[in-house]
């Protein structure tokens, strides 16, 4: 206003639903918005925005190589990464390998039962144990020429037959 004018007033703006209030309006000076910040397609809001604070965002966390993710990424939530599960190498196999967001599973070996089996497999990092049932020789016709081992089975031999009006044992 002067002495030969009228003041001029104006509207205050009216921050969008986007946008937040970053500066009062006041009886001199105009209230300023400002857009609200988006979160990027590798980020995750932290905090929403109100009428005079900023969306916050924060970068998702990225699972290491020796990790699978446990708990996927969200648009408010960070991903969540285990450690991948190591199988004993003496209790276990490995049964489904671990992917990126799967973990490995391991199965219990067989125990043989070396009274009555061999072991006809050996396991693998990936493969069970195998059990044999152990031959059992007829000792009325046969005999065990060769003894069983864990890993090996018995071997039975016929008994040599002899003709007795031209042999004896």
């Amino acid at each position: 206003k002067t002495q030969t004018s009228d003041r001029s007033c104006q509207d205050h703006a009216t921050c969008t639903a986007t946008q937040h209030q970053t500066r009062d309006g006041s009886a001199m000076f105009d209230r300023v918005c400002q857009d609200n910040t988006v979160c990027e397609g590798a980020e995750y809001e932290t905090a929403a925005p109100t009428g005079t604070t900023d969306r916050t965002c924060l970068s998702h966390t990225t699972c290491a190589a020796d990790q699978w993710e446990s708990v996927a990424a969200g648009t408010t939530s960070d991903r969540q990464c285990t450690a991948i599960k190591s199988c004993s190498t003496t209790s276990e196999y490995q049964t489904a390998t671990p992917t990126y967001n799967s973990d490995r599973v391991c199965a219990a070996l067989t125990t043989c039962d070396y009274d009555n089996q061999f072991q006809s497999t050996a396991p693998t990092a990936t493969g069970n144990r195998v059990c044999t049932a152990l031959t059992t020789c007829d000792f009325a016709n046969e005999y065990q020429s060769t003894g069983k081992t864990s890993t090996s089975n018995r071997v039975c031999t016929a008994l040599t037959t002899c003709d007795f009006p031209n042999e004896y044992q």
